[in-house]
């Protein structure tokens, strides 16, 4: 603060002078008009104007000097010399108001086409400069509803909702195609973004503000076919913030493609309502194709357009960390992962039309507004909105393992934790084509291995095996990190016959098994004979062994350095750990 204070010091002198120059030009001026109050002919007239045109010269005046400067040529046609003086004068401010003018007329009168195409090439915000340079291109930039379309909110905007307001206005009948928020604030330090503020209690927060601003701003019948929308913070999710955001994307005037709520936090958890509503959201946006949701659990859901319930919708469905709820929902350490299968099931009951839960007469509520501090409001409209799509009673305490079948006709890619295989049991899924199982890093592999975890692990996965088993073609288990698979040698070709990616990890218990699977697969005369890739990398093969798998094997698998990277630490991220899955999409 010391530095830039002396830095504004050194101007001073600089400030002082100049503002003194132009304090004695303006006296000087009010002398000249004075004496030309006085004059007593047109010569001498036609002289004080010349000596004002110079004066107002030397403060880039010479819109109002030169036609002093014309008429005091008139003025003095009997005095040769003046005449000549004021020619002169009247040529060389002339010529230098028409480059000014010039200047300010190329880019005032810049083609609405050129402006726009400049702005969308450049930064997001430009628009924001460009309304601010002149009045011709603040009109023009005001009346281009396509360059308001993206909502960005950064760090340094100090105002984020009237921001997202005066963009949603703008935008007109186009309506956004980007709301990208970093909600990112420092709790130990308020003044550093004195109005970006958190959720506390019942306390109004930023983001709810930003989110009430587009509602406001949004004129029935717009609708805001939305590329993306992002939330992101370096901090904890509020579950009043998460709720209004969960509001907020059931709007039907709400249409984005991909939905991304993220915290650098790895520590928070995600509220019961999210887990629940995220596979019911196709319902009210028929654009959506993939929700992601990365705190401590990391959610991806993906869906495509299909007949029947919202669960033939469902094509991808990655949920890792999910168990192991501190505090709150049912009371034990598994209930999220009761709200994620309870939304799997109202997914797959849900109905073909949608059926008020209200009472009859009860008033629209699709532009109901939910202002910021209504945290109540917001997760009842949230929570009782979609009841209309499901019968399943929002309370229903059925057991994650145990209740009805769920049946997800078109899931073909699914990723869970150790912790949670035993919801499989419920599960139809007959084009399931892709399997992968981890150990959460909260577990520790060590305690899977040696721990009555492990044998659990073991029978869950043999009967999620011989419940998908049919369909798979890949198979990941590298971040499950058992002691030894029971199931190996002829009886994973007899669960799996038609798999075609297989990846086991680096254990060397695993070589006798792999050998015997591959020979087993080999010789049946049932589903593929060959696998088209294998993870056997970092294991000590004998030559003949590593000569055997060249010959049955198409490609052996080698993991990149980011692969390795944190192996036991990071493989629960879903960018990490479903490295493998992709490499053949």
């Amino acid at each position: 603060m010391s530095t830039a204070k002396s830095q504004l010091r050194a101007h001073l002198p600089t400030v002082a002078q100049v503002v003194g120059d132009l304090r004695a030009i303006a006296d000087r001026l009010q002398d000249l008009a004075t004496i030309l109050d006085a004059a007593s002919s047109d010569v001498q007239s036609a002289r004080i104007t010349l000596d004002i045109a110079r004066q107002l010269r030397l403060v880039n005046q010479q819109r109002v000097a030169v036609p002093m400067l014309d008429k005091a040529r008139g003025m003095a046609k009997s005095d040769k010399k003046l005449k000549e003086e004021l020619d002169t004068e009247y040529t060389a401010q002339n010529q230098e108001l028409i480059i000014q003018r010039q200047l300010r007329m190329t880019w005032s009168r810049l083609p609405a086409s050129a402006l726009r195409r400049v702005c969308e090439l450049g930064p997001r915000d430009l628009v924001l400069v460009v309304s601010r340079v002149c009045s011709t291109w603040r009109k023009q930039a005001l009346t281009c509803n396509s360059l308001w379309r993206e909502v960005v909110v950064t760090t340094k905007d100090h105002s984020p909702h009237h921001k997202a307001a005066a963009y949603t206005k703008r935008s007109g009948s186009h309506g956004l195609r980007v709301v990208d928020l970093d909600m990112s604030f420092d709790f130990n330090n308020p003044p550093k973004h004195p109005k970006r503020v958190s959720a506390r209690n019942e306390q109004k927060s930023t983001l709810q503000c930003i989110l009430h601003a587009i509602d406001k701003e949004t004129k029935q019948g717009v609708v805001h076919n939305l590329d993306y929308f992002r939330f992101f913070t370096k901090f904890q999710w509020h579950g009043l913030d998460i709720c209004y955001i969960l509001r907020f994307l059931i709007r039907p005037y709400i249409q984005p493609v991909k939905i991304r709520i993220e915290s650098a936090d790895y520590t928070t958890n995600l509220a019961d309502l999210a887990f629940r509503l995220f596979p019911l959201l196709p319902a009210f946006n028929p654009r959506l194709v993939e929700v992601e949701a990365k705190g401590r659990p990391k959610i991806r859901y993906r869906f495509a357009p299909a007949e029947g319930p919202l669960g033939a919708r469902i094509t991808e469905l990655k949920a890792c960390q999910v168990s192991r709820d501190i505090g709150g929902g049912w009371g034990d350490e598994n209930s999220n992962i009761k709200f994620l299968v309870h939304g799997l099931y109202a997914a797959a009951t849900s109905r073909t039309e949608y059926v008020s839960p209200f009472r009859e007469g009860a008033p629209d509520l699709t532009y109901e507004a939910c202002a910021p501090g209504q945290g109540d409001l917001a997760a009842h409209r949230a929570e009782a909105i979609p009841r209309g799509w499901t019968t399943v009673d929002q309370y229903d305490r059925s057991d994650p393992v145990t209740g009805p079948r769920i049946s997800l006709p078109n899931l073909h890619t699914l990723v869970v934790g150790a912790k949670d295989l035993g919801f499989l049991t419920r599960l139809d899924a007959p084009r399931l084509e892709k399997l992968g199982v981890g150990t959460p890093p909260w577990l520790g592999w060590k305690r899977l291995r040696d721990a009555r975890e492990g044998d659990e692990a073991h029978v869950k996965l043999m009967t999620a095996l011989r419940n998908f088993g049919g369909s798979l073609k890949t198979l990941d288990l590298r971040n499950i990190h058992l002691k030894a698979y029971p199931f190996m040698g002829a009886v994973l070709h007899e669960l799996c016959p038609h798999l075609e990616h297989l990846n086991l990890g680096l254990e060397d218990e695993f070589r006798a098994g792999i050998i015997a699977y591959i020979t087993a697969k080999r010789d049946s005369d049932v589903g593929t004979r060959r696998l088209k890739s294998i993870d056997v990398s970092g294991l000590r093969w004998t030559v003949d062994e590593r000569q055997f798998l060249k010959e049955n094997v198409d490609e052996l698998q080698r993991p990149t350095a980011e692969d390795r990277q944190g192996e036991w630490e990071l493989d629960m991220d879903i960018d990490t750990y479903c490295a493998y899955l992709d490499n053949d999409e």
